[in-house]
């Protein structure tokens, strides 16, 4: 196991066990948190690697407007640092549409993708709806209330709630309200044909906006599988970490990437 703090990228990664890359992009606020159950799961049989993004946890602020370019770029600079010439991209949510847009920015990166709860662009009101509440909320006075609901509507039970609400207290106001502001207006869907690597799309049975998203990235996506995992919202990686971490395992050997 090896933590590293300080890369040529300045990201804080976790880094452990051994065998095919995982890079783990996660959602803002409640960052890196939201994959530790699955990190626990397949840390036995892959290397994972588990970043936060800029302005969040032990990585440094960033020095100007933070966007989906800028967070794809330090992850390419973070797996330079690391030696690391290819991975598995794994994203959550928000973290999805960043791993979609380092994969079209960075080709050669990128083995395969893991997309959880992913939108190529906000489609449905009512996700229209809470990006523009987490822009407008995501102001300093506001950001207790945003890691609250955050926590509380990822965690599981009170355990995990005091989890990510502590890790949501080390999100920074401006980088979280920059991506929430850029999730508003990102659009990738006419360059999805570009992506030509293996990718599985994940969402809950229960999610109340994975259509029409799920159905673009269908669509435009040469490559991909769509796998819903029933009795769950949105929040997959944090309520159903067990059937995540079996999609993914099921998923690589299949593609010919597993032990």
């Amino acid at each position: 196991m090896s933590t590293a703090g300080a890369t040529d990228a300045r990201l804080w990664c976790r880094r452990i066990g051994a065998g095919v890359p995982l890079l783990f992009v996660p959602p803002p606020v409640i960052g890196a948190a939201a994959f530790q159950r699955v990190e626990e799961l397949l840390a036995d049989r892959y290397e994972i690697l588990r970043v936060e993004l800029r302005g969040h946890g032990a990585s440094p602020r960033a020095s100007g407007p933070y966007d989906y370019a800028a967070v794809s770029a330090d992850l390419a600079d973070l797996m330079m640092a690391q030696g690391l010439p290819r991975a598995v991209v794994v994203g959550y949510s928000m973290g999805a549409t960043m791993a979609l847009d380092f994969t079209l920015t960075y080709p050669e990166r990128v083995m395969a993708a893991v997309l959880v709860g992913a939108f190529s662009e906000p489609r449905h009101p009512l996700l229209r709806l809470e990006l523009a509440l987490g822009a407008h909320l995501s102001r300093s006075a506001c950001m207790p209330l945003v890691r609250a609901a955050i926590a509380a509507g990822n965690a599981p039970g009170l355990g995990a709630f005091r989890l990510y609400h502590r890790a949501g207290s080390r999100a920074h106001a401006r980088e979280v309200r920059d991506l929430f502001r850029c999730a508003r207006r990102y659009s990738c869907t006419r360059r999805l044909g570009e992506i030509l690597v293996p990718v599985c799309l994940v969402y809950g049975g229960r999610d109340p906006i994975r259509r029409p998203h799920s159905d673009l990235l269908r669509r435009g996506l040469p490559d991909s599988e769509l796998v819903i995992l029933p009795g769950v919202r949105h929040e997959v990686p944090t309520k159903a970490a067990e059937g995540l971490a079996g999609v993914i395992d099921t998923f690589l050997h299949q593609r010919g990437f597993g032990r």
